[in-house]
């Protein structure tokens, strides 16, 4: 990009030559007074547009939010009817049961319940008033009141309904009580015995005025309503007016659902008896109940904000008119004393201001470590690259990444496809033949119909990585350092025992001949064992000390835990720690790199060994124990110890590096935050937190989407809890 002053576009050239031909154009008074009166005509009916869209708008947005009063206000009262149903279908599991006791001769037993469902009806719990047993002749068998006359207890036809066969809730009508002159709603429900011979049925009644009550307490406006009626329309309970409103029908524009004419809770603007005023209505079946509640919400106080809104609209649309009328009339003023000249230098000063801005923003990107790009997405045709600062040309090209990351920079695409941000690291060849490893970050900024636009950043981190291998290097050499001693004393054992062996067979072929040839063999068969033994450990220190750890891929939880066992079994049991491990046979696969787990798990392993020195011998415990995370998508591995815990103020540091509790010399403080480090870049994570006892460190693995290969340390499989014990 060349400095100085940048040419003006063809865009740019263009609008100010129109301008300099507009303004030496002659126009007289009459012209300038019709483009001001035009402009003013204009803005006034966008205002008054405005201010009416605004007005419709705050009506739609109140009738909304009506109707979605209604609608939580139904959902409410039918949870209310759904439990007052519930506590009735348990009484009339009570009458059942002392029909049967009673019939069974057991007088005892029934009339304690009978005691208990009179006293039901006497605290009127559920709003029950009267609970009774009708016999199969339709003659009253018991009843919660004392005296009571038969004809007027029960309704004759919900008792031709049951003795036709129907097992379901009955709901009568709302009635007066000839004798006490009581409301009443009777609740009916046939009995029968195992055999399913009708025995009669079952009544209560509820008593409608306490339901309305408690309808009207769960309102919180005064003109709103909520009721609760039968399927045919005849009211059961109401909040408002209620005496008028028992046993009245219900007058509505819609029909009431189970009806037949309407399926689902139908939401109407309708009047409401017995006042007739407009509510918004929204109705709910009680599921196993002929009974359909409601709840209407009254559509004048509802849409009374609308109405001060609209004269706040008027008022504010009158003065922005007026407001609009002045200024036309000052930028006529304005526009006439502007010259030609004093606009074309604007556009000059402007368009030199934005060149100066484009080189500044070109300066400070090319100054930047990494490389700032602008890319465009289609499905099928990968990623065109469409701008790049100067920091690009300094990288390698991309589209030379090795083969085996192909799968990462599809990974890549995909995810902003997808509309997330994405990122990925991959390595790319030079044309000398080295590598650089980049970092690609993209974050998508506009989506379309055949991909997106993504602006992001690339950065050589080869440094970078180079430097994370080797303080993971460093990390890893200072643990083997640090369990050397164990190490040799481990391995001095199966050696020292071999030499022995060995000896004393030839001891034994020496003094027996051909005789001490058994005795020889099984020695020589312990001698195997120890070497294979003594194989096992040179096998992980082989494994665990490499360079290269290799790339991601599946491996088995349980062989990183037995190779961190085996590697740190010996400070373990220098130190008197019992480890303890439970592992599920069923665990899958998941994705990582065995060296650099086991290197985090002895780092865990001799942290807690630590921890628990201070602890007598006897209550040192290290226990292993794995399941799947509850989404299904993840393995957990906790390693809990028996040290104590961290405090607080700790807990929340332990994975800052050059952060250590140890004394001085004995820690560096990067251990955790290189186990922190080597977690997150294979896609799992690490966290601590106390627990009963001591501290529990748990690792989460992403699931590997194939099978795991076969553990290289060559050790079998561990059964699934193990307890190992070093005195």
């Amino acid at each position: 990009m060349t400095n100085g002053l940048a040419p003006l576009s063809a865009d740019s050239r263009s609008a100010l030559a129109l301008r300099v031909v507009r303004r030496a154009m002659p126009s007289g008074p009459a012209w300038r007074a019709f483009a001001t009166g035009l402009i003013v005509a204009l803005s006034l009916v966008l205002i008054w547009a405005v201010a009416v869209a605004l007005v419709q708008r705050a009506g739609r947005d109140a009738a909304e939010k009506a109707r979605a009063q209604a609608e939580v206000g139904a959902a409410a009262l039918e949870q209310f009817m759904l439990r007052t149903i519930e506590g009735i279908e348990s009484t009339f599991a009570f009458v059942e049961m002392r029909r049967v006791l009673e019939t069974a001769g057991d007088r005892q037993s029934a009339d304690l319940i009978a005691a208990h469902l009179a006293d039901i009806a006497a605290t009127n719990r559920l709003g029950l008033v009267q609970i009774a047993d009708i016999d199969t002749n339709a003659t009253l068998r018991w009843s919660s009141a004392s005296a009571f006359p038969r004809a007027d207890f029960f309704d004759r036809q919900a008792f031709l309904a049951h003795l036709g066969g129907t097992r379901g809730l009955l709901v009568g009508v709302p009635q007066i009580e000839p004798i006490n002159r009581r409301w009443s709603v009777q609740f009916s429900r046939r009995m029968e015995d195992r055999n399913g011979r009708f025995l009669g049925i079952a009544v209560m009644s509820l008593d409608p005025v306490a339901l309305s009550r408690d309808l009207a307490e769960m309102m919180p406006r005064p003109n709103d309503v909520m009721f609760v009626v039968r399927r045919d329309g005849t009211y059961v309970a109401r909040s408002r007016a209620t005496l008028r409103a028992l046993a009245e029908e219900v007058a509505l524009a819609a029909p009431l659902p189970g009806s037949g004419a309407a399926d689902s809770a139908p939401l109407v603007l309708s009047a409401t008896q017995p006042d007739q005023r407009e509510r918004f209505t929204s109705f709910r079946m009680v599921a196993g109940t002929p009974l359909v509640v409601g709840t209407g919400i009254d559509a004048a106080e509802a849409l009374a904000p609308v109405r001060d809104f609209a004269r706040l609209a008027v008022v504010t649309a009158l003065l922005t008119s007026a407001l609009v009328v002045l200024l036309a009339l000052y930028a006529r003023r304005r526009h006439e004393r502007l010259h030609a000249r004093t606009e074309v230098q604007e556009a000059r000063l402007a368009e030199r201001a934005a060149g100066a801005a484009r080189a500044e923003i070109e300066a400070l990107l090319a100054g930047l470590p990494v490389a700032v790009y602008r890319a465009r997405i289609r499905r099928g045709r990968g990623m065109e690259v469409t701008y790049a600062s100067a920091g690009m040309a300094a990288l390698p090209d991309a589209g030379k990444a090795r083969p085996e990351e192909d799968d990462a920079r599809r990974d890549f695409i995909a995810r902003l496809l997808s509309g997330r941000d994405a990122a990925v690291e991959y390595p790319v060849t030079r044309a000398d033949g080295s590598a650089v490893w980049l970092r690609d970050a993209a974050r998508v900024v506009l989506s379309t119909e055949d991909g997106c636009e993504v602006v992001g950043y690339r950065a050589d981190i080869t440094a970078e990585r180079r430097l994370a291998a080797r303080a993971t290097e460093a990390a890893k050499l200072a643990t083997l350092g640090e369990m050397a001693t164990g190490l040799a004393h481990e391995l001095n054992q199966p050696i020292t025992a071999m030499s022995l062996g060995a000896d004393n067979a030839a001891d034994a072929l020496e003094a027996e001949g051909t005789r001490g040839i058994p005795e020889a063999l099984e020695t020589l068969r312990s001698v195997a064992g120890q070497a294979a033994r003594a194989q096992t450990i040179i096998d992980h220190l082989r494994v665990f000390g490499r360079r290269d750890a290799g790339p991601l891929g599946a491996i088995e939880v349980r062989s990183a835990v037995d190779g961190a066992v085996v590697l740190a079994g010996a400070a373990l049991r220098a130190a008197g720690v019992e480890v303890v491990r439970s592992l599920p046979d069923d665990l899958p696969p998941v994705q990582g790199q065995l060296v650099l787990i086991e290197q985090v798990l002895v780092n865990l392993c001799l942290n807690a060994r630590d921890a628990m020195l201070k602890q007598p011998e006897g209550q040192r415990r290290l226990a292993f124990s794995a399941r799947r995370a509850p989404a299904g998508d993840r393995v957990l591995l906790a390693v809990r110890d028996t040290g104590g815990g961290m405090p607080e103020e700790v807990v929340g540091r332990v994975f800052e590096p050059f952060f250590t509790t140890k004394p001085v010399g004995q820690g560096t403080g990067l251990g955790l935050a290189i186990c922190h480090g080597i977690m997150a870049a294979q896609g799992g994570a690490i966290r601590v937190a106390n627990v009963e006892g001591g501290a529990e460190f748990t690792l989460e693995f992403a699931i590997a989407e194939r099978e795991a290969p076969a553990p290289e340390s060559g050790l079998r499989d561990a059964p699934a809890q193990e307890a190992t014990h070093v005195a």
